[in-house]
């Protein structure tokens, strides 16, 4: 008994750790025939916050190799409470450049840090983080998902 609770202790210190801080960690699917339409809102909850201190935020997209643009423009909304605070950006991300990964099934990942700045959030507070694109085209196609990492810096 005593081996298989202290077994039971290490898994679970093990997976914990793995988190790397992360507030939240989460994908979006996008509809598939459809693509990405403009109305599509993607929120994200921000659970509430154990530690004030300075998070860095990544917007994350996976795309199927047949996406037909360099880039996408995302309008990020943050809204959180205890204390109030609403933020709006709209952030570029760079699908055809050389931080893309290509997996197996040919889906690309491209991944943005660099122009979003550090958010800091207060003990105490939660929220949301809403995302839309802004391309003119109403629906952007071979989008497969978008991601959110909120994370310790």
């Amino acid at each position: 008994m005593a081996r298989s609770t202290a077994s039971l202790i290490l898994i679970t210190l093990l997976l914990s750790s793995c988190t790397g801080g992360s507030v939240i960690h989460q994908f979006r699917t996008i509809n598939g025939n459809e693509g990405w339409v403009r109305t599509d809102t993607l929120t994200y909850e921000i659970p509430e916050i154990n530690e004030t201190r300075d998070y860095a935020m990544q917007i994350q997209v996976r795309v199927g190799t047949r996406f037909p643009y360099r880039s996408i423009y995302i309008a990020r909304e943050v809204k959180l409470d205890n204390p109030h605070m609403l933020k709006y950006d709209t952030i570029r991300i760079d699908i055809s450049d050389n931080d893309k990964h290509i997996d197996a099934s040919g889906v690309i990942l491209s991944s943005i840090n660099g122009d979003i700045k550090p958010i800091r959030l207060v003990k105490g507070q939660k929220g949301k983080i809403r995302l839309t694109h802004c391309m003119r085209p109403e629906s952007i196609p071979h989008i497969l998902d978008i991601g959110i990492n909120l994370h310790e810096l």
